[in-house]
């Protein structure tokens, strides 16, 4: 029987990170040699102007990603391995490629 060998991830506080969501990145750069990438979401908050409701919408920032070379490039990495996975729907769901 040919079984595949697993990896486990030793991986804490998982259940305490926060979940970001967001519709685009606005601006990037590099300081310090440090990838600086901010995260922003569209925003509709309700708004009385004299007597009339309104909804206004604005972008709000939603993260600030800082991260070394390294880091930015396993997390490009990830992310086109998800995208990929939409190509394959057997795939999909499955944690880390697997």
């Amino acid at each position: 029987m040919n079984e595949k060998t697993k990896t486990a991830v030793s991986v804490q506080g998982s259940d305490q990170a926060p979940f970001v969501y967001f519709d685009g990145v606005v601006t990037f750069g590099l300081i310090g040699g440090v990838v600086q990438i901010e995260l922003a979401a569209n925003c509709r908050v309700p708004a009385i102007s004299g007597d009339k409701e309104q909804v206004i919408s604005r972008n709000v920032i939603t993260a600030h990603l800082r991260g070394s070379d390294d880091a930015m490039a396993s997390l490009a990495d990830a992310i086109d391995k998800a995208l990929t996975m939409r190509k394959s729907p057997a795939k999909s769901g499955s944690a880390n490629g697997g």
